[in-house]
């Protein structure tokens, strides 16, 4: 299989990092995608994980008696139907 990228730039930067690293040009680019892979990746659990946490906090406030409670209730007014 053959990856052929024809960019100054992108060359310039693999082969600098290469010669960083000591690793064949093929390792260097490997390495790179990977750990950028992972950082992305990672991003995406974090921000599951700080969600979560958001939710969890947010039923901790609002206690026990909102957990299955009809939404529409805790927004409007029953007698006006307006907002509360």
């Amino acid at each position: 299989m053959s990856l052929n990228i024809k960019n100054a730039e992108a060359e310039e930067l693999a082969r600098k990092l290469q010669r960083l690293t000591g690793e064949s040009l093929t390792q260097t680019v490997i390495v790179a995608m990977t750990e950028r892979l992972r950082r992305l990746e990672q991003r995406e659990t974090d921000k599951a994980e700080r969600l979560l946490a958001i939710g969890r906090d947010m039923a901790r406030r609002m206690g026990e008696g909102y957990t299955s409670q009809d939404f529409d209730a805790m927004l409007y007014d029953e007698a006006t139907g307006l907002p509360k």
